[in-house]
């Protein structure tokens, strides 16, 4: 299963990458007294980004924090994903940016679980609320929302996303795009890329 192997990619690089972040931390400890141009700054923060370091509320989904967490997902995830013919890769990335594999996760505006779906939503989806806080339901209602979206904005990835995150209005009102969402986009596609480089590493 394609989640399963990718996370099983994430934990043999996670050593790697802990070595990586020492050097990273060593080095912006040293810029607090000396100071980056501008260019050396921009890398240190895709520097930040690419190892799951929070900077600048810009935090990155996937982490070597984040993938014990995700294992015990990834099968539930891989089952979901293939019920609506969605790439696992894609929910996965999803399911990272939206909770960071927390399956309690509640937002303010109350959206639930592990792919932060909507009670109401939810109920148009055909799964009751209180379900949602079962991954199995979250998850099946999540990929069947993706699949929604994506056969009504015909394979266009931030208009999907864009509706899964802030409603499909935005979309199809043209109204103005949060500055949340606008953040999110960039950090699920990343994270999207990144998951899809690993899994042709698996097959």
């Amino acid at each position: 299963m394609h989640s399963l192997a990718i996370v099983a990619v994430l934990e043999r690089r996670a050593a790697i990458a802990a070595m990586q972040r020492s050097f990273v931390f060593a080095a912006v400890a040293l810029s607090m007294f000396f100071p980056f141009d501008a260019g050396a700054r921009a890398e240190a923060d895709a520097l930040w980004a690419f190892l799951g370091v929070g900077h600048r509320g810009n935090a990155a989904c996937v982490s070597s924090q984040t993938i014990p967490t995700a294992r015990p997902f990834a099968a539930a995830i891989d089952w979901a994903a293939y019920q609506f013919d969605v790439r696992p890769s894609f929910l996965l990335a999803v399911v990272a940016c939206e909770s960071n594999f927390n399956a309690l996760a509640q937002s303010k505006a109350g959206a639930r679980g592990l792919a932060q779906v909507m009670p109401a939503t939810a109920r148009g989806l055909g799964v009751e609320a209180e379900l949602l806080w079962d991954p199995r339901y979250n998850l099946y209602a999540a990929a069947k929302y993706i699949r929604l979206l994506v056969d009504r904005y015909g394979n266009d990835l931030d208009k999907v996303l864009i509706a899964y995150n802030a409603g499909p209005a935005y979309v199809e009102k043209r109204k103005p795009i949060p500055k949340e969402t606008t953040v999110y986009l960039l950090r699920v596609k990343s994270a999207y890329r990144r998951f899809l480089a690993l899994e042709a590493v698996t097959l």
